[in-house]
């Protein structure tokens, strides 16, 4: 079976769960063409081996004799920021104000206090709260 995406097929896996994330996934979805390919229930091993808490269960309906797996993500700690400037400094995107250019915002950076340009990051940063 050929990969037909640009991540791996553990990376598939791992996207699938985090979709779903706090929910129950069908085994048979993470072993399909799409995600996983045939070794799909050995990406979950691996996912596991590398720090992934990933929880298991028979299918509640007798019927279906398949298991279902969740990815259970830690709540991350500190102040969410989901948005750079060219700087480096990150905001949250609550205190901007949107642009109308899709993923840019504008207002007061609070780390040197000037007007600035920042751009939604792909995925968002956990400021430590302490010191704040």
């Amino acid at each position: 079976m050929a990969n037909i995406s640009e991540l791996t097929r553990k990376e598939q896996v791992l996207k699938a769960l985090m979709e779903q994330a706090g929910e129950w996934v069908d085994g048979n979805l993470l072993a399909t063409e799409k995600v996983g390919g045939s070794e799909g229930h050995r990406r979950l091993r691996e996912l596991r081996t590398e720090g992934h808490d990933i929880r298991e269960r028979r299918h509640p309906d007798p019927d279906r004799d398949i298991w279902q797996y969740m990815l259970v993500e830690p709540k991350p700690e500190g102040i969410r920021h989901d948005f750079v400037d060219a700087y480096g400094h990150t905001v949250e995107g609550s205190i901007l104000t949107p642009l109308l250019s899709p993923g840019y915002s504008r207002g007061r950076c609070p780390t040197c206090r000037k007007t600035r340009l920042f751009q939604r990051l792909k995925e968002p940063v956990y400021v430590d709260t302490v010191g704040l």
